[in-house]
């Protein structure tokens, strides 16, 4: 019997589902979460919305001081200038 991978839910605010349907939304900077893996799937939901699922292609751990400006704006943070 094969065993089912368990697919795991990737949560993303509504004011990005353009952004995600268009494919200009690739990444997401997620704080204190470590679960997910290369090669996981996932259910993308936008607000309370299941849209699709897809698969973690790369996975990176950094420290907050670590995430560069370029990565923060592309995540669709707000950065300050400094």
């Amino acid at each position: 019997m094969v065993e089912r991978a368990k697919i795991k839910n990737l949560k993303f605010a509504e004011a990005y589902l353009e952004k995600l349907k268009s494919g200009k939304k690739l990444m997401r900077i997620r704080k204190g979460q470590k679960d997910f893996r290369v090669g996981d799937l996932v259910r993308i939901i936008v607000g309370n919305k299941k849209i699709g699922i897809a698969r973690i292609i790369k996975v990176e751990t950094k420290k907050f001081g670590e995430i560069t400006k370029e990565e923060a704006i592309k995540d669709g943070s707000k950065v300050k200038e400094s």
